[in-house]
């Protein structure tokens, strides 16, 4: 299993080497490693300060800032690299291979996830102040919310983050 722990790095790696070349790329104050809620698929979604301003004055504010499925990068349909999850499909593969054979992977598959993104954040990958976030899809347990991105992030970023929770 430890090429997966190594496969989901890699494709962090990479998916962060196509951002960089982007336009966008100096806006982006977020990352996350985001899955859906059966564990088959994961992606590397990002927002930007220019999106989030503009959500600014909404009452789902904290929403637009932590929760990835109303990200920046949720807009680029026309990015196939982007739309398709290239860089994740190798990790999505073996993750419905794993869902398939019935084999119970998902705490790894967590730790996996939020090891790579602390192993991408100490090796000075992207700065220390952006947000970086381990999320699934239509998941509301905030206890496990909160330790995963506790690892991640700054206390004040976790009691924003618990303040969020409680109001979805």
């Amino acid at each position: 299993m430890n090429s997966l722990k190594e496969d989901i790095y890699n494709s962090t790696l990479g998916m962060y080497g196509y951002l960089k070349k982007q336009d966008y790329y100096k806006d982006i104050n977020s990352y996350a490693l985001y899955t859906d809620d059966s564990f088959m698929s994961i992606s590397f979604a990002f927002n930007t300060n220019s999106y989030l301003e503009k959500k600014k004055n909404d009452e789902y504010y904290l929403t637009y800032k932590f929760s990835p499925a109303e990200w920046f990068s949720e807009t680029l349909r026309n990015d196939v690299i982007i739309y398709k999850n290239i860089y994740f499909e190798k990790v999505s593969h073996l993750l419905k291979k794993m869902a398939l054979s019935n084999y119970n992977y998902e705490e790894m598959f967590i730790d996996y996830c939020i090891s790579a993104l602390k192993e991408f954040k100490c090796n000075n990958e992207i700065e220390k102040n952006k947000l970086l976030l381990f999320m699934v899809s239509d998941y509301f347990d905030e206890e496990n919310i909160i330790n995963w991105n506790s690892q991640l992030n700054t206390s004040q970023v976790v009691s924003e983050m618990k303040i969020w929770l409680k109001s979805e």
